[in-house]
């Protein structure tokens, strides 16, 4: 698979941050409906069994083995079974309680109730996120979600606006060029990058396949990867659009993606071409952007449009709808189109 590696210096990145130490601060609940407390019940219930099912596996198979031998001699006593099956829970390892704490409720979001569970997760965020281990995996768990489920992007974007607008930042260790060690201060948005970092690195990942699967689930397999690596274009695309990541981090991706420095496969340009549909209107409009480097960018684009040969006629296609968008000012008509008749239909009806 095609890797990448994105390198952008702290000051790039546009940390937020200063004040030092460790700061809390308590969400103001707003008044629950018995629905609502009862919905919230159900969830630290579903946490619970998740998170004991994730540090107890290993535990909880070897008793079970253990009961079922010694069912046929001697009946299991109670005070036996809770020392099998009541250790375990407690004992849970607080990474993997947390983890499923912010899973569920991010397996639980839909358009209808994303601003009360996108409350939750910063509720979780501001009273059980204590260093810097577990804030990175926060962040990766919402990236992870959102490059799965492309139509919740603008939402989870500014679910990020509002975690790093929280004052909260912790202290890492660090070590300068010159080998000298310092504290730096890290908060929501340094992390935010650096995961932003990992997720390009990686590029397209290998689909994997198992001996069950068919050629039907291969190949949905296979698209699934696809839309995964479009999903992490989209959403650092509309992270640089809440102005959570800085214009170079643009300019470094297309950089990998069509620098002349290599052949573009087809996924590096179906990747450029979803960024800029993206941010397209951004990066013009945007002072910060070196306007020279983004014309060759473009321009690079326009010669593998024109490459009948290297190319499959889907991705020169893809190419030329962005070309013409951007000379159309990213007046996109065709979307406007489809939206007025969507409209009259409505209407009609």
């Amino acid at each position: 698979s095609q890797r990448h590696s994105l390198n952008v210096n702290k000051s790039a990145a546009g940390t937020g941050g200063g004040g030092g130490g460790e700061q809390q601060q308590t969400a103001t609940a707003p008044t629950k409906s018995k629905d609502a407390m009862a919905s919230k019940a159900s969830i630290d219930e579903i946490t619970q069994h998740m998170a004991t099912t994730t540090t107890t596996t290993t535990t909880t198979t070897a008793a079970a083995a253990t009961a079922k031998k010694a069912s046929s001699a001697v009946p299991l006593s109670s005070r036996t079974a809770r020392s099998a099956w009541g250790r375990g829970a407690k004992q849970l390892d607080p990474m993997a309680r947390l983890t499923a704490k912010i899973t569920v409720r991010l397996n639980k979001i839909t358009l209808d109730n994303f601003d009360t569970l996108s409350h939750q997760i910063i509720e979780i965020f501001e009273s059980d996120i204590v260093n810097t281990e577990q804030l990175t995996r926060l962040v990766s768990l919402i990236f992870e979600k959102t490059v799965q489920e492309h139509v919740y992007g603008p939402l989870y974007a500014q679910l990020c606006v509002a975690l790093a607008g929280k004052n909260k930042s912790f202290e890492e260790a660090a070590f300068e060029a010159d080998g000298r060690a310092v504290v730096k201060q890290v908060d929501f948005k340094t992390v935010l990058v650096k995961v932003c970092q990992s997720e390009f690195s990686k590029g397209k990942r290998a689909a994997v396949f198992t001996d069950e699967m068919d050629e039907t689930d291969r190949g949905n397999e296979v698209i699934k990867q696809k839309n995964i690596l479009l999903g992490t274009m989209k959403f650092i695309g509309q992270l640089y659009l809440k102005e959570l990541l800085p214009a170079q981090i643009m300019t470094v991706c297309l950089r990998h993606l069509v620098s002349g420095a290599h052949r573009p496969s087809e996924d590096d340009l179906e990747g450029a071409c979803t960024l800029l549909r993206t941010v397209g209107r951004g990066l013009d409009a945007d002072a910060a952007i070196n306007k020279g480097e983004l014309s060759k960018y473009y321009n690079r684009l326009k010669s593998v449009e024109k490459n009948s040969r290297e190319y499959s006629v889907r991705i020169r296609m893809l190419i030329q709808n962005l070309l013409h968008l951007r000379r159309s000012n990213w007046h996109d008509v065709n979307a406007a189109a489809a939206a007025s008749r969507t409209a009259a239909a409505g209407g009609g009806g």
